[in-house]
């Protein structure tokens, strides 16, 4: 498994077990991940980058997409643990306007 999902109270936290998030299998598993999350578990999540080190542009590009299905149900995903790294990433690409991001889970918890 390379992505686990729980609650933290009516939130939902889904974790990347892996440092770097790339290749086709990482994606796949977030995908289905944030599909059974957006079908059956409600509209907030938290997807926790404290395990990762780097992030590949199909990642990204999930993201938005999901970004996108979650805010026209009227709930929001947001990022938590970011390294310098996938932060700066998020920065280059113009993701950190997208998304709102938080230093630990507990603020990203508290946040909603």
């Amino acid at each position: 498994m390379k992505v686990r999902s729980y609650k933290k109270e009516d939130i939902v936290v889904v974790e990347p077990q892996v440092k770097f998030l790339a290749g086709a299998d990482v994606v796949k598993e977030l995908d289905e991940k944030l599909g059974e999350v957006l079908k059956s578990e409600g509209c907030n999540v938290i997807i926790d980058f404290c395990k990762a080190d780097w992030i590949y542009s199909a990642i990204i590009s999930l993201l938005l997409g999901y970004n996108e299905k979650f805010t026209q149900l009227g709930g929001k995903i947001k990022l938590a643990n970011l390294n310098p790294e996938v932060h700066k990433v998020l920065t280059v690409t113009r993701l950190a306007e997208v998304f709102e991001t938080y230093p630990s889970l507990d603020e990203a918890v508290s946040s909603f």
